[in-house]
């Protein structure tokens, strides 16, 4: 519970979300397209293993950081929020 009152604190101080996507194929654009209009959240990264994805993410959001890693995202303490917007099957590790 600590490190979740942590980010809750950060965000209702910042009153702005930051929000992380990981994965831009299909659904990713749009999560970055719906979290850009609205007036609490702000999208600052996103992923995509596909250099062709990541440079149209970078050329319509250039405000964005991008990265082929998704651990890159997962490192920035100034991420609230993560959507992840790749297939289903990579959502989780098999064991």
């Amino acid at each position: 519970m600590g490190l979740l009152k942590v980010i809750l604190c950060d965000i209702i101080e910042a009153q702005v979300v930051n929000v992380g996507v990981i994965g831009c194929g299909h659904w990713g654009p749009n999560h970055i397209r719906i979290f850009s209009t609205l007036a609490d959240s702000r999208v600052t990264w996103a992923t995509d293993l596909s250099s062709e994805r990541l440079e149209f993410i970078k050329t319509t959001y250039p405000q964005l950081s991008v990265s082929a890693d998704y651990k890159d995202v997962l490192k920035d303490s100034r991420v609230h929020a993560i959507v992840i917007a790749t297939s289903a099957a990579t959502h989780y590790i098999d064991i």
